[in-house]
């Protein structure tokens, strides 16, 4: 998405801050934000406005103090730590509900950590954000973990996951 905003007359830079909701263009010199606003709707394809002015002069301060507004490609990556994040926050919460061992343990982070990737990779790829039903979203990363677990897990076990995975475990 930040590719082709990058690719729209007048704009020099594009941005987009870690929520994904608020982007920060850089225009050249010679554009006009009111002539940019309307390409910015086609590229990110949703209701788009440009800030007010109060909030444009706190989203340049975060920008200009350092916060992070990613340029295309870096969202990616971060995409990828916030999976790693997921993961093990998930893959733990799961492991101790069910009763496994560290070495299950760590494969099932590692599986999770992989379809947590794998979607947001899919995400980018599309990219238009997010979908609006991000429970669908986290109910097929369930189910193809659910799959991919039953290489290391008992049948009894993987039905324990299921039960926890059914409780919402990777929407919350």
């Amino acid at each position: 998405m930040l590719a082709l905003l990058d690719d729209v007359p007048g704009v020099a830079d594009s941005r987009v801050d870690w929520t994904g909701r608020r982007f920060l263009l850089e225009l050249e010199s010679h554009a006009r934000a009111d002539a940019i606003l309307p390409q910015a709707r086609v590229v990110l394809d949703g209701d788009v406005r440009r800030l007010e002015p109060d909030e444009e002069l706190a989203a340049v301060a975060s920008y200009r103090r350092g916060e992070p507004w990613m340029r295309s490609g870096e969202t990616v990556a971060l995409s990828h730590a916030e999976a790693r994040v997921l993961a093990q926050r998930h893959g733990n919460e799961a492991a101790q509900a069910i009763g496994l061992d560290a070495q299950q343990t760590a494969r099932l982070i590692a599986v999770i950590e992989g379809e947590v990737a794998s979607a947001f990779e899919r995400i980018h790829a599309e990219g238009r954000g997010l979908p609006a039903d991000q429970g669908a979203l986290f109910a097929g990363i369930a189910e193809r973990t659910l799959v991919k677990s039953r290489s290391f897990l008992t049948a009894a076990q993987v039905e324990r996951l299921q039960a926890f995975a059914a409780q919402g475990m990777w929407g919350r």
